[in-house]
């Protein structure tokens, strides 16, 4: 049924009279359906009687038997018919206002037909010889898209294969943590998540304090036991009161005290900055670096297992 109605625009687009072939021009205005297949059907059975093969013997052309054939299967389909009567008045339309132009408007509007005539020719051409390349392109291409998809997914493969080696090997390198260090860091009381120079100072500021109170306690206890703190004057002056023996004048009395006092001062200028002798003497008595040393390690050590970790899950979530 498309294949009629196509064939029919086609003849029309052509300007061929399929009427006048069957020498029925007449019937064009017959508007009963049964009555104009009535006509074409006699038409068409003395052009084949004509045409036929039997009756041409050699001299029988098959091309233009089969145009009769298709030309009569137009005008009997009414659908084909009817679009091959508008498409031929469109053109007679066309033809009339043409004539009624002046010759160059005719030349210009006959010129812009050839284009686009050659235009839609050429484009049929173009969209054949695509097409029939099409098939074999197509399966290249495919043929390649999937060589390459394999590549892509084999070397994907092979990256995973090596980063799972490496970090299995930086595993193995660093081996388990250590868990005496991690606790000597945890009792320290220092938070393992601070700033580590804070950390660091704190340790040693506090051990220097203890040290320092320590030399401190040791030197107040060397003082008493070798007497070197002159007796209170008014532990002398209850003394003489008890023994009855005459008190001092004032004058002495007030300069026994001032002595005193300054005897005091003197000591206690000797004993007030253990500190500072403490942080002396307690880098010569005992190093705390080992100990230092060691704390950088297992805090270093726990920063790599942390991210040693949070790679491999990483990596698991991603594969």
């Amino acid at each position: 049924m498309d294949d009629i109605v196509a064939h029919a625009k086609d003849l029309a687009s052509k300007g061929e009279d399929l009427y006048a072939k069957f020498n029925i021009a007449n019937a064009r205005d017959i508007r009963d359906e049964e009555l104009f297949t009535g006509q074409v059907s006699r038409a068409w059975r003395k052009t084949a009687l004509k045409y036929h093969p039997d009756k041409t013997g050699d001299k029988y052309d098959e091309a233009l038997y089969r145009s009769f054939e298709r030309a009569r299967d137009v005008l009997l389909d009414p659908a084909a018919r009817r679009v091959y009567d508008d498409t031929i008045n469109a053109a007679q339309w066309q033809k009339q206002q043409r004539d009624k132009m002046s010759a160059q408007k005719r030349q210009l509007l006959d010129d812009l037909e050839r284009r686009e005539r050659e235009g839609r020719e050429k484009m049929a051409e173009t969209h054949g010889a695509i097409s029939v390349l099409s098939l074999a392109e197509l399966a290249e291409r495919n043929a390649m898209r999937e060589r390459g998809r394999k590549l892509a997914e084999e070397r994907a493969r092979l990256i995973r294969e090596a980063e799972e080696r490496d970090r299995r090997r930086a595993l193995a390198a660093q081996g388990p943590p250590d868990t005496r260090q991690a606790s000597t860091s945890t009792d320290s009381g220092i938070p393992a998540d601070t700033d580590y120079d804070a950390k660091e100072a704190e340790l040693m500021r506090r051990i220097a304090q203890r040290k320092a109170e320590k030399e401190q306690r040791k030197a107040e206890k060397k003082t008493r036991k070798s007497g070197a703190f002159p007796a209170s004057p008014f532990y002398v002056e209850d003394t003489q009161e008890k023994t009855g023996e005459s008190k001092p004048s004032q004058s002495s009395t007030s300069a026994a005290k001032a002595d005193a006092s300054k005897l005091k001062d003197q000591h206690v200028t000797k004993t007030a900055g253990p500190t500072e002798a403490t942080e002396e003497s307690t880098g010569s008595k005992k190093d705390f670096t080992p100990l230092m040393e060691r704390l950088r390690a297992a805090q270093a050590k726990k920063v790599e297992a942390k991210r040693l970790k949070e790679a491999a899950q990483k990596d698991q979530a991603q594969s």
